[in-house]
């Protein structure tokens, strides 16, 4: 009976260690999702930044996407 205790004892650190894991695991994903969306969302700007300038520069929107991954319809939006 004793040995039973000591068990469920021990099932119930280990699951509280494992969710406790988990909850750090999820926090830290979601910090990293967030810093790499803000990263992603920055260099979009600056594609568009750059596309403005080439089309200010009488570059073909054929040309300005092949170079900056941008669609076609993106840059004739602009």
């Amino acid at each position: 009976m004793e040995s039973l205790k000591k068990y469920n004892d021990w099932q119930n650190v280990l699951d509280y260690a494992h969710e406790e894991g988990y909850q750090e695991a999820v926090l830290k994903y979601e910090e990293l999702l967030q810093k790499i969306t803000k990263r992603a969302e920055e260099e979009h700007k600056k594609l568009i930044e750059t596309a403005k300038w080439l089309l200010s520069l009488g570059m073909s929107i054929d040309t300005i996407s092949e170079k900056t991954g941008l669609t076609k319809e993106e840059i004739e939006k602009l």
